[in-house]
């Protein structure tokens, strides 16, 4: 079943991680304590998401006093939507709340708002770079 949109706090934090990353720039690390008081949430949690972002190249992290974390490799080929479905999979594509492909009422009672929420967002996320955040 593809399912409607749905963007988890994991999503939404590496979302905005990154974009804090983009904002101070190449080469200065930015300590995971720093970026979670930022976005008032649990580093434990942060922690996680940041750990699978530098699995995945999308960024760096260095240990130490002058540690934290940086843009990583893959960042600037990257896409919004590419770090979305890095977190929470693929982003459904259908036009119904609850995920059934042909509404079992005969007609979706928001007519075509979910598909064109979907799409909207699906078109957003696309067009946005990680490069382009830093501005």
């Amino acid at each position: 079943m593809d399912s409607a949109l749905k963007i988890s706090e994991a999503a939404g934090l590496a979302i905005h991680a990154v974009t804090i990353l983009a904002r101070v720039g190449r080469g200065q690390p930015v300590k995971l304590s720093r970026m979670a008081g930022l976005l008032s949430a649990s580093e434990a949690h942060l922690g996680k998401v940041m750990h699978r972002l530098a699995q995945a190249k999308v960024v760096t992290s260095r240990r130490g006093p002058s540690g934290g974390f940086t843009l990583g490799p893959r960042a600037s080929e990257m896409t919004l939507l590419d770090l979305y479905e890095m977190i929470d999979g693929p982003l459904g594509e259908n036009n119904c709340l609850m995920g059934y492909l042909g509404c079992p009422l005969g007609g979706c009672v928001l007519g075509d708002a979910v598909g064109s929420i979907n799409a909207h967002v699906r078109q957003t996320l696309g067009s946005k770079r990680i490069s382009d955040l830093a501005g």
